[in-house]
């Protein structure tokens, strides 16, 4: 997997061992918190190239209660 943290976007994806179901989540760098996480490498990152493209919160961060954190 290609490290996206080093690249100078605001959204990026980690790989997560513990959640075996839907082990990739996008991270917000601003807050380092987990804001999405899928059961595919490229819907994850599908994900975030959308949000660092167009976020759909501006430039705001994406309230805790849309967050979807699956386990």
């Amino acid at each position: 997997m290609r490290n996206s943290k080093k690249l100078k976007s605001r959204y990026y994806v980690d790989l997560d061992d513990s959640n075996l179901n839907y082990p990739y989540n996008c991270i917000d760098v601003k807050t380092n918190e987990v804001v999405w996480n899928f059961e595919f490498e490229e819907d994850a990152l599908e994900w975030c190239k959308n949000q660092n493209k167009k976020p759909t919160f501006g430039k705001d961060r994406i309230p805790p209660h849309m967050r979807m954190y699956k386990t």
